[in-house]
């Protein structure tokens, strides 16, 4: 277990330095696209790309099938097996790509032409960007295995590096269509396609050299076939709802307030993506470790894993939210050219969607570990997909744009709540425990610095300049101390104070 944890600390900073790095990168590119594009051609863009997204549910649950199977095995040690998933699931995926490519080509290209509001001048370019997006996504469905398998074995050096490279590039590619003669739009398309080609094989040269269980063979276990299709088929089933709540509320969103619309909703996912990433990335490093614990069954070192991922997932987040939240309009005018109507409001109510998620990731990690997933993934479905109806008539009575996205948040909060029933029926999972040492200490310190927080920033209304600094300031400060006293057990007390005294002593000496 020591050997563990020290494999998840070194783990955790390789992601957290890869964040670092692609927050700045993002957050510019982004400013230097919508700069290049404009509004209009930025919302096609991401219009385009929720036509798309619209069949990667595919994507996420074939990708959580072999992250599961794998990681089980590894926790087994059972070498041959692991070998089997992944040449079981580069076959599946290799057959998946086809139904795919099919789908978005019929289904998703008549909508794209017969439903979505393009205007008529920018139709050329909306369908070249949209089969460029067809070709990432069957790259990127090809990709997951060697994906799962780099996570894995907990290679998480590799994994920052690549993702570095892939930032770089697409940084790149945000500054030459400033200077390209042709379709600014198309252009964009075509190299982010690039980029997508080149990080596929390297990805595949890296896993086909460093991991003996990549050697190809033909695998004939029929029951391995049906476990990873079975599996697959019911997250599959949830992905459909999931997909229903994210990308095809976006085509609604289009279809009563247009394409700016679609760009505010934009700028407030890859704000939230960016920032939430530095969470998924910490809960990246301890899936590994989640599942193999629960397969070697070691219940005790699983608890605190859960524990201890759920309430720093969400300190951390809470880090980023509480200010950036409250500087939100002063954060977006910096940020960008042009801020679109909307994007405010859609960026704040998106980040409590995000803080739910993060305090709850580790559940549907143990859930996906306990396997035989069919009655978790229907209710999954259930709650995602009724958000469809409910905000089409929402809209259709004249409500806001931004109900799309409280609809999210509700129907997250409520999911989450069913999840913790689901894991004490199947696993004896503490939720009172749960409660009292992970969520009642959260929502303390969330609702104690928010308050001083915003106390500070109301009395600096009309000095911009001092009010994001000073506001920011406090939010660390109040959230560290409120961190360390409430959030801590007297566990992690004693690790922070240990550590502590350990660098000062090296300092004195």
């Amino acid at each position: 277990m020591e050997n563990n944890s020290k494999r998840i600390a070194k783990n955790t900073l390789f992601m957290y330095f890869r964040m670092l790095f692609l927050l700045f990168i993002s957050l510019f590119t982004v400013r230097v696209v919508l700069a290049n594009l404009g509004v209009e051609d930025y919302g096609i863009y991401n219009l385009v790309a929720s036509v798309v997204v619209l069949f990667n549910f595919i994507l996420n649950s074939s990708s959580a099938a072999t992250s599961r199977y794998l990681n089980y095995a590894l926790g087994e040690n059972d070498l041959s097996r692991a070998n089997s998933i992944y040449n079981c699931s580069f076959i599946i995926h290799f057959a998946i790509v086809f139904i795919v490519v099919i789908l978005l080509d019929s289904v998703c290209l008549w909508l794209l032409n017969n439903y979505l509001v393009i205007p008529s001048n920018r139709m050329f370019a909306a369908n070249c960007v949209f089969h460029l997006s067809v070709f990432t996504t069957a790259l990127n469905i090809l990709n997951i295995p060697n994906h799962a398998t780099i996570i894995a074995n907990e290679k998480m050096s590799f994994f920052a590096i690549i993702s570095i490279f892939e930032g770089i590039l697409k940084l790149l590619s945000a500054y030459i269509i400033s200077i390209s003669k042709f379709d600014k739009l198309i252009v964009y398309g075509l190299l982010i396609t690039g980029t997508h080609i080149l990080v596929f094989f390297v990805n595949l040269i890296y896993v086909k050299t460093k991991f003996s269980i990549c050697r190809f063979k033909i695998v004939k276990d029929k029951n391995l076939y049906k476990e990873l299709l079975s599996f697959s088929g019911w997250s599959l089933f949830s992905s459909v709802g999931s997909t229903c709540s994210n990308q095809v509320l976006t085509m609604i969103l289009n279809k009563f307030y247009g394409v700016i619309a679609n760009a505010a909703m934009g700028i407030a996912n890859q704000v939230n993506n960016t920032v939430y990433q530095f969470i998924s990335n910490f809960q990246v490093a301890f899936e590994p470790q989640i599942i193999k614990s629960y397969a070697a069954q070691e219940k005790e070192y699983l608890e605190k894993l859960i524990f201890r991922t759920s309430k720093f997932s969400f300190f951390l987040l809470w880090f980023f939210v509480l200010p950036l939240s409250l500087n939100a309009p002063i954060v977006l005018k910096v940020w960008l050219v042009e801020v679109p109507e909307y994007a405010v409001v859609f960026l704040r109510i998106i980040l409590i969607y995000s803080l739910i998620d993060a305090l709850v990731g580790p559940l549907w990690m143990v859930s996906y570990a306990i396997g035989n997933i069919r009655n978790y993934q229907i209710v999954a479905f259930i709650m995602s997909f009724l958000t469809v109806p409910i905000a089409w008539i929402l809209l259709k009575l004249g409500f806001p744009p931004y109900w799309i996205i409280i609809l999210r948040v509700m129907s997250n909060l409520l999911f989450s709540m069913w999840r913790l029933g689901y894991l004490k029926n199947r696993m004896n999972f503490p939720v009172m425990n749960f409660i009292r040492k992970v969520f009642i200490p959260s929502l303390f310190v969330c609702v104690i610095s928010f308050i001083v927080t915003y106390s500070i920033y109301i009395l600096l209304v009309n000095n911009n300049v001092v009010q994001f600094f000073l506001s920011c300031s406090i939010s660390v400060i109040i959230n560290v101390v409120l961190m360390i006293f409430i959030g801590c057990g007297k566990e992690e007390k004693e690790y922070i104070t240990n550590f502590i005294k350990t660098k000062i002593r090296k300092e004195i000496n």
